[in-house]
This record gives C-alpha cells, sequence and structure tokens, in this order.
C-alpha cells in the first residue's frame, strides 16, 4: 500500500512543478508512468486517483489558496475544501476506468480522455461558460524553447499524445527491462528536443509596440487613494514628453471605484496627455471589476469583467447556503458580472478585452488578438508563474497574438515570441 502512495503522490508532484518550471519540464514524460504501474496493479481506485488529485490542486492552487487564507476567517478551511472538490473528478474517472482498462493502453486512452475532458467537469458547480485550463499538461511545454515549437507544430492535442504515448513506451520499456530499448528512446527524444528549436518561428516586433508605454503597480505607493493616484501621476510624467501614446496598467492597479473619484483622472492628465488604460473598480448598482479607458483627464469607455473569478469575486449560486456565506463570506463584498464583450483600440490595433478569469476561466476563442489585464501578483509565486506560461501557451497554440499586462511586466506575445513594451 505504501508503495502505491508514494508512487501516486510523486506522479502528484511531478505534475504540479513541470507546469512551472522549466528545470522539471522534462518530467511531463515521466509523470503518468508510478500511475501505469499502480493501474496495471487495478489498484487505481477511487481513494488513490482523490489523493493523486489533491496533492496536485493543493501545490497547484496554493498561491491562491495562501491569499484565500490571508483574506477570509475560515480561508484555510476555503482552499482544502475546493482542492477535495477538485480532486473528486480524477477520482471518480479513474474508478470507473479501472472497471474496464485491463492493459496500459486502455489506461493510456483513458488518461488523455481525462485531460481533455477534465477542464469542464471540474467546473461544473459555477455558471456555464466556465472552463479551467491551467492544469493541462501542455502547459510545461510552454516553459522552453523547444517545447514551445513543439506546440506551434504539433498544437494542443499533438502534444497531448506525445506526453501521453511517451508515458506509455516508458513504462512499458521498464516493465519489460528492456534497458537497451529506453535509452535509445530518451536518446531519440533529446535529439527531437533539440532539432525541433531548429523549426521554431521566427518574430519581428511590430512598430506600434513602441508606441505604448507600461507602468507597474508594484512601483505605486501610499496608504490613501489620493497618495496612490499621487504617485502614479509621478510615475506617468516619465512619459509625458515622449513618443508613447498610450500607457497600460493592468487589473486592480488601483482598487478603488475609480468612477467615483474624476477628480483624480483630471490630475492624471495635468502630469500625461497620452491615453490611460488601466483595471480598478467600478462602483454603480454594485461593485465591478473594470479597465477603464481614460483621455483627456476623463472616462471615455470601460470594460466590466464579464467572468469573475469564483470563490474569490463570486460565490457560485450552486454552493450558496445561507449558513455557509455567513461563516465564510460574511466579509466579503462580491463583484458582479459584466453583461457585454469589449473591443479595445490600442494604436490603431484591435483587441478583444480580457481580465484574468475572463482569459484562465474560459476557453472562448477570438478572432482578434487579445489584451490580457491582470492581477498576477502573488506572495507564493507558483500562480505568477502559472499565468505567464499559460499565457503563452494560449498565445502559440491558438497562432494568435496576446499582449500581457500583468503586474510583473508587460509583453506581446506570439507563436514567434515575446516581445517587451516600451
Amino acid at each position: 500500500m505504501w508503495a502505491n502512495i508514494i508512487c501516486i503522490t510523486f506522479s502528484a508532484v511531478l505534475y504540479a512543478h513541470a507546469l512551472i518550471l522549466w528545470p522539471l519540464s522534462w518530467t511531463v514524460f515521466i509523470f503518468l508512468v508510478p500511475l501505469f504501474y499502480v493501474a496495471q496493479q487495478h489498484k487505481l481506485s477511487f481513494g488513490y486517483g482523490f489523493l493523486w488529485g489533491f496533492v496536485f490542486y493543493v501545490i497547484h492552487l496554493l498561491s491562491i489558496c495562501h491569499w484565500v487564507a490571508q483574506t477570509y476567517a475560515y480561508g484555510l478551511v476555503l482552499g482544502l475544501s475546493f482542492a477535495a472538490y477538485l480532486a473528486l473528478t480524477p477520482a471518480v474517472w479513474f474508478y470507473i476506468s479501472r472497471l474496464f482498462a485491463f492493459s496500459p493502453y486502455i489506461w493510456a486512452l483513458s488518461f488523455f480522455s481525462y485531460f481533455i475532458f477534465h477542464c469542464k467537469l471540474q467546473c461544473l458547480i459555477f455558471p456555464s461558460g466556465y472552463e479551467y485550463w491551467l492544469s493541462l499538461p501542455m502547459i510545461s511545454f510552454a516553459t522552453t524553447v523547444w517545447g514551445k515549437a513543439c506546440l506551434y507544430w504539433l498544437g494542443s492535442y499533438g502534444s497531448l499524445v506525445l506526453i501521453v504515448v511517451t508515458n506509455l513506451l516508458i513504462y512499458i520499456l521498464i516493465t519489460k527491462q528492456a534497458w537497451h530499448q529506453l535509452v535509445v528512446l530518451i536518446a531519440i527524444l533529446v535529439t527531437l528536443m533539440f532539432g525541433v528549436c531548429l523549426l521554431k518561428p521566427n518574430s519581428i516586433r511590430p512598430l506600434w509596440l513602441d508606441k505604448i508605454g507600461y507602468i507597474s503597480p508594484l512601483c505605486i505607493h501610499g496608504e490613501s487613494v489620493y497618495d496612490k493616484a499621487f504617485s502614479l501621476k509621478q510615475l506617468l510624467c516619465i512619459y509625458a514628453k515622449s513618443d508613447v501614446t498610450t500607457i497600460l496598467m493592468p487589473e486592480s492597479t488601483l482598487k478603488t471605484p475609480l468612477n467615483r473619484y474624476p477628480e483624480i483622472c483630471a490630475w492624471w492628465h495635468q502630469a500625461c496627455p497620452q491615453c490611460l488604460i488601466l483595471g480598478a473598480h467600478r462602483q454603480e448598482k454594485g461593485l465591478f471589476n473594470t479597465l477603464f479607458i481614460i483621455k483627456n483627464g476623463k472616462i471615455l469607455d470601460y470594460y466590466d469583467k464579464c467572468n469573475p473569478m469564483p470563490f474569490i469575486e463570486f460565490i457560485p449560486s450552486r454552493v450558496v447556503q445561507s449558513s455557509l456565506q455567513k461563516i465564510l463570506f460574511e466579509a466579503k463584498k462580491e463583484f458582479n458580472f459584466g453583461n457585454k464583450e469589449h473591443t479595445l483600440t490600442i494604436v490603431d490595433q484591435q483587441f478583444t478585452t480580457q481580465i484574468c478569469s475572463d482569459f484562465y476561466m474560459t476557453h472562448n476563442n477570438s478572432s482578434l488578438p487579445i489584451a490580457l489585464f491582470l492581477n498576477d501578483y502573488y506572495i507564493i509565486p507558483y500562480s505568477s508563474l502559472l499565468f505567464w506560461y499559460g499565457a503563452l501557451y494560449r498565445a502559440i497554440t491558438s497562432q494568435n497574438g496576446l499582449l500581457y499586462v500583468g503586474h510583473y511586466n508587460a509583453c506581446w506575445m506570439t507563436s514567434g515570441g515575446l516581445e517587451q513594451l516600451a
């Protein structure tokens, strides 16, 4: 029993860290091998599936769980409960697979199917349209040069086939003690990794990027709204006489209803005549997580987040009970849902506007490049790295440009590479 528990735990730990750490990205080719071992003993039960999922999601959501624990009185309980809920999907899936999977080939098909369908199955308690895809193992490819090239040429499903089939072959060769064939397989994989780098598409920096500036909220200081506004005004002076025409700032640059402080927008205009696009809150018949477009000291337009983050910005109606809400969410104001999509024009370039979970909790394709504004600042940096590589993964597999604007940096992501803003 202990050998199986160690195998299950080891697999989950490899899986979680392969998504964000490039030195461990290669472990995506072996993280399923311990599961094949347990499964072939006909012991990949509901309990083992739950343990695998729980260990993975505790690590995977550690940054967010830490934030929730600091926000709610019972935040630690909430975070662990949510990890346990997510662990039910692999537990049920592996239990059902155990009933008919009697060979490693069928288990390989089961694992492949799980990674395709689990994104939606785990979001059944959320409103329709939600889909969590940041746990896809293919995201690990975005951490390396060879992996990015694989994503470009093989796509999302092709990369998943490569991962599952490689894990299967390694398991078969180990169980047959075919060490020479295993060495040959590893040599082929290493050769392909280096060879595919030569097929990486080239990137040309668009000229319009030089017209866009960026300010990180980490540079803004102060406690009160006006202190932060004054600090930002000083930072804006840097761009006052530059060739930059638009200055971008991410989600939650100011955590205050900016529409209630029109004098602040006029104040910023005195220091900087450029167009400002920044994330803040909006108060109007409720609270919204909003992206504001400010020009000539006035709010010209805004976009309200359409898909707020579950449990952080709203409580899913399917789990709301009066007693649970009072205990866990008593001191937290919920954000309302935006009701319209938005097209943002930056330096004559059109983008589909998305704020954080609009992008990471759905899988809506856009014909336009995406302008993604997010709060990627966490004390535990796992989610910060995951958001970064997840955005790069989507930019490559969709072969559609993505303008990433976070708290740490801002850049233009394409299948050919990254270009920093001015």
